[in-house]
């Protein structure tokens, strides 16, 4: 999961904004979106919102966690940067 996040860290410095789904991390940040390493059907790692928080998720060794549950691996990306550095502001410094 620690790859997805910095994959999607470069895609916000690129773009001015986090990816709506995985997929638009495919194929310049990643070669594919990861799969699940607990999911026995193929499932890929998750992507969503809870609290207004992006988080990366997967089920978990015991296979019992979806969103909104406890026994679940999640990765909560931090807030994006207040302000980014612009050209402009860059030369002056």
């Amino acid at each position: 999961m620690a790859a997805v996040a910095l994959a999607i860290r470069l895609y916000e410095i690129d773009h001015s904004h986090r990816p709506a789904t995985l997929d638009e991390l495919v194929p310049d940040y990643l070669p594919e979106v990861p799969d699940d390493p607990f999911a026995d059907d193929g499932g890929k790692i998750g992507y969503s919102i809870e609290n207004g928080q992006e988080v990366l998720h997967c089920i978990g060794p015991d296979k019992s966690g979806q969103p909104g549950q406890k026994r679940r691996i999640v990765f909560r990306l931090g807030a994006p940067p207040a302000s980014r550095p612009t050209e402009e502001r860059i030369k002056r410094d």
